[in-house]
């Protein structure tokens, strides 16, 4: 099938050609899954944020109810009615991640 040397240079090119060609098809695939992934983590670690600041948020709703249940402080309920308005927004702006 190769008679010649030119033949089997070609052929041999040909190989190596095709053998990069596929090496860096597969780096390509690799290099996107891994941006996709990224970007996947990247949303759940901000939701995992949110998740935290809301949790912090219901300790901080707790403590500002007992201050106007016991009238401990003048401005316990504007605090508290505050903090309920922040946990309300937060909660709205999850609706895209359900999306």
């Amino acid at each position: 099938m190769f008679h010649t040397i030119n033949s089997k240079f070609y052929a041999i090119a040909v190989v190596l050609i095709f053998l990069f060609s596929l090496g860096y098809g597969i780096l390509a695939f690799f290099m996107r899954d891994q941006n996709q992934n990224a970007l996947l983590l990247q949303e759940v670690v901000t939701f995992e944020k949110e998740i935290r600041t809301l949790y912090d948020m219901f300790y901080e709703v707790r403590f500002w109810e007992r201050s106007v249940f016991f009238q401990q402080n003048p401005e316990a309920e504007k605090n508290f009615g505050a903090v309920i308005l922040t946990i309300r927004v937060k909660l709205f702006q999850f609706i895209p991640f359900f999306d």
